[in-house]
């Protein structure tokens, strides 16, 4: 993916470009184009910072080395840019027509890599209760009906998201509390706040391949979607949209029974956990004069549409040289050798479903000793005193 995703970046055409590749945590070989290319810069972080953090660090590399850009691409490395897309998305933030909007983020017409004919994202929608998705995800093309021009939305995704450099810096760069997911909706809100407009433009196209790093339904995508969309009202929302979201939650987790909202509790145990931070940040959030009232973008509590995403056939991986099967020459006079014959699995299969049963007959014995330990015993209070902490969430004011 990130040799694909490098190698369509230094095809742009209308920009000059230099590319920081950040190494988050990073424990695969990379492609040898990012070691080769002295276009390509390669920064490496150890241990894995979280999506905003890793872009921070690589603005903070590039400015001290490469110097003050006029922009930044932020972009996954699962996507595809085609060689004009840099330079569209640049034309619609210079484009004198929106001069007294002053447009500083710009996010192009996502498509589903493996499913060109399939949209990824024209812009996000975001529900008064601080759920998010990317508007006409999973629709065919030809289904969705006609694209609309370029236009203001509430915020752009973080897959393929165009800044500039100035209001970058104005706003204090990505905020780090989230770790993974809707940083990219603050970003974008910080701009608004600021008195810049976001905007997305549909006659440019990039292709994303969605979820390829944090699969779909997995539980910790879960969790953060769930946590960081109170993060988001509580650094953002209006104090009357804040309760809203809080109730919204709460009900959510009361009305199913208390076994089946465990990543909930957690999620809002967590989120609670990141309060005081948040309420740092809301005190610092940018001012000025907004070009409108973004909350006219917010969607109601609800509202979010079922979504089907199209079956993408993974790329094909290269298959491996096989030698040719000769067998050695046979010595005159002696017959040539046969092949030979297919190992019998079945005995090995066998041998294996042996070991796995044995193997669960050793776990099942242990959870027994833990369930019996004193320290399980003290855990299980652990759990109840957590349950009477959180009961008055869970029963609401009344």
């Amino acid at each position: 993916m990130l040799d694909r995703c490098v190698r369509s970046l230094l095809a742009s055409h209308g920009v000059e470009l230099e590319v920081v590749v950040v190494a988050n945590g990073c424990d695969e070989e990379l492609p040898e184009l990012i070691t080769s290319s002295p276009r390509v810069r390669l920064v490496a972080s150890p241990e894995p910072r979280g999506f905003a953090a890793a872009n921070n660090l690589g603005v903070a590399w590039a400015r001290e080395k490469l110097g003050e850009p006029d922009f930044y691409y932020f972009v996954n490395n699962d996507t595809e840019s085609p060689p004009a897309s840099l330079a569209g998305l640049v034309a619609a933030i210079e484009d004198p027509a929106r001069e007294q909007s002053r447009v500083a983020v710009a996010g192009p017409r996502l498509l589903i890599l493996g499913a060109p004919e399939y949209l990824n994202s024209l812009g996000i929608n975001v529900t008064r209760d601080g759920w998010g998705w990317d508007e006409g995800i999973g629709i065919r093309q030809q289904d969705y009906g006609p694209l609309p021009p370029c236009r203001s939305v509430l915020a752009v995704t973080g897959s393929a998201l165009v800044i500039t450099a100035a209001a970058f810096h104005r706003v204090g760069g990505w905020s780090e509390i989230y770790g993974y997911y809707f940083e990219d909706i603050d970003l974008c809100l910080k701009v608004r706040r600021a008195g810049w407009d976001v905007v997305n433009v549909p006659e440019v196209t990039v292709l994303h391949q969605i979820s390829a790093t944090m699969t779909d339904g997995s539980e910790r995508k879960q969790l953060f979607f769930w946590r960081n969309r109170l993060v988001l009202a509580w650094i953002h929302w209006p104090l009357r949209l804040i309760l809203t979201g809080l109730r919204c939650a709460i009900d959510e987790i009361r009305a199913n029974p208390w076994s089946h909202t465990r990543l909930q509790r957690r999620a809002l145990a967590s989120a609670l956990g990141c309060l005081p931070r948040a309420l740092y940040l809301r005190l610092r959030r940018p001012r000025g004069r907004q070009v409108c009232d973004w909350t006219t973008f917010l969607h109601p509590p609800g509202s979010v549409p079922v979504i089907h995403l199209p079956e993408v056939a993974p790329d094909p991986a290269p298959e491996p040289e096989a030698p040719s099967p000769t067998l050695p020459e046979a010595d005159a006079g002696q017959a040539p050798r046969e092949a030979p014959a297919l190992p019998d699995r079945v005995a090995e299969l066998e041998e294996m479903v042996a070991s796995l049963r044995t193997r669960l007959d050793q776990t099942e014995a242990e959870l027994r000793s833990i369930h019996q330990s004193k320290m399980w015993r003290l855990w299980m209070r652990y759990h109840r005193l957590r349950r009477m902490l959180l009961s008055p969430f869970r029963r609401g004011s009344g």
